[in-house]
């Protein structure tokens, strides 16, 4: 078994993905056992650290980073799901 991990660049947004899955796919049709990791989409771990430094300061602005962070899951989520 192979473990494949992706993160930052290769899974910054869903064409990055469906690349991924576009190399991937035929591997595994081919009955090779993988396990497939992803990381954070890239810069949502820098994202995350400066929500969660905001949000101890008690500055709202976490907030804004929040409903960013939120709107770029769901967006890729739905053109992946649509394909």
């Amino acid at each position: 078994m192979k473990v494949l991990k992706f993160g930052g660049s290769s899974v910054a947004s869903a064409d990055s993905i469906q690349n991924i899955v576009s190399i991937v796919r035929p591997r595994i049709d081919a009955g090779e056992k993988l396990t497939i990791v992803f990381s954070a989409f890239g810069g949502i771990t820098d994202m995350l650290i400066e929500m969660s430094e905001l949000a101890s300061q008690g500055k709202d602005k976490y907030i804004a980073l929040y409903h960013q962070f939120k709107d770029r899951h769901n967006t890729a989520a739905k053109e992946l799901l649509s394909l």
